[in-house]
């Protein structure tokens, strides 16, 4: 990424030059059929650095972030006007993944979220949107990584959800439009 010099706070430098690598990888796939669609995106970053916590290291260490995403739905027509559209949506995340003698931190996330959203659409002047929602959180560190690092409730995993629903209706006029939504 770069061939300059970098100084840390103490004045320590190094030759940048195969000391701050970055090697990326990136996948998007999307499968369509009729009403059903599922994408699935693969982020992997990759990355070697010196510089920790403000003094420079011996060597170049890997820090790496890797994501992956998951979405699937699919559009039901109950009736001309009404669909329904249920959507299911799950996230991993691996950030700040650095393993060397000197530093282990390597927490794990993930967000599984469910959907069902109805579309009815009475006549051409009338829109109403109505549906639920729930997610999971869940998250968990590596048991080789200092306790320091651990959730704020002391423990290695921590989880939390929520569900909503929801509902917006919107009216055309002829001098504007007309919305209103709750959560």
């Amino acid at each position: 990424r770069s061939d300059a010099t970098f100084t840390d706070f103490l004045g320590d430098s190094y030759h940048m030059a195969d000391n701050s690598e970055l090697d990326s990888r990136y996948l998007n796939l999307l499968a369509t059929w009729k009403n059903y669609k599922a994408r699935m995106i693969v982020d992997q970053y990759k990355t070697t650095q010196r510089d920790e916590f403000g003094e420079n290291l011996p060597a170049a260490v890997d820090v790496d972030f890797d994501s992956m995403f998951f979405e699937a739905t699919a559009v039901y027509l109950a009736r001309p006007g009404l669909s329904i559209t249920p959507r299911v949506n799950y996230k991993k995340q691996e950030p700040w993944q650095e393993s060397h003698a000197d530093f282990f931190y390597r927490k794990e996330v993930e967000r599984l979220t469910g959907n069902v959203t109805a579309n009815w659409d009475p006549n051409d002047r009338t829109s109403i949107v109505g549906g639920v929602e729930y997610y999971e959180d869940r998250a968990e560190v590596d048991p080789a990584t200092d306790p320091g690092d651990y959730f704020t409730n002391g423990k290695r995993n921590i989880s939390y959800d929520n569900i909503a629903a929801f509902g917006q209706g919107m009216l055309k006029t002829p001098i504007g439009n007309l919305t209103l939504g709750i959560r």
